[in-house]
């Protein structure tokens, strides 16, 4: 086979895909590992309002119960209590009402509700989560 400029650009093509799928193969895939979490807490602990734990805000309002992610949309700083009971981030200032929905930014998405079950009982409420 004769070296010209069209076999030469053709051999460097092939030899250009077949290196770079190698590499790809031996690449090793990243896995993002998360963290699966409960949280188990006794009914007759959980006051009105918002109520702060670790990863976790329970907000009770009369006999009704929701679970939301403590971590600002924006870029996820923990929140915390405002003066007035709302929700509020330390980090820039965004804050959330009791519904879980921004009402100031810079974040424009509410905050993730976590699923509370409640043991037949009424004693316990658990909420799971999963951080990354």
């Amino acid at each position: 086979m004769q070296l010209n400029r069209k076999n030469f650009l053709k051999l460097a093509a092939w030899s250009f895909s077949v290196f770079f799928f190698g590499l790809t193969l031996s690449i090793p895939t990243i896995k993002i590992r998360s963290r699966q979490k409960k949280i188990r807490l006794l009914l007759e602990n959980i006051n009105s309002g918002a109520n702060l734990f670790d990863e976790v805000i329970i907000v009770k309002d009369l006999n009704m119960l929701r679970a939301y992610l403590r971590r600002c949309t924006h870029l996820g700083c923990p929140l915390n209590i405002n003066s007035d009971g709302t929700l509020i981030c330390p980090c820039h200032g965004s804050q959330f009402n009791l519904a879980g929905m921004a009402v100031t930014g810079p974040a424009t998405k509410n905050l993730t509700e976590l699923a509370i079950k409640i043991d037949p009982e009424k004693k316990f409420a658990e909420v799971e989560y999963e951080l990354l």
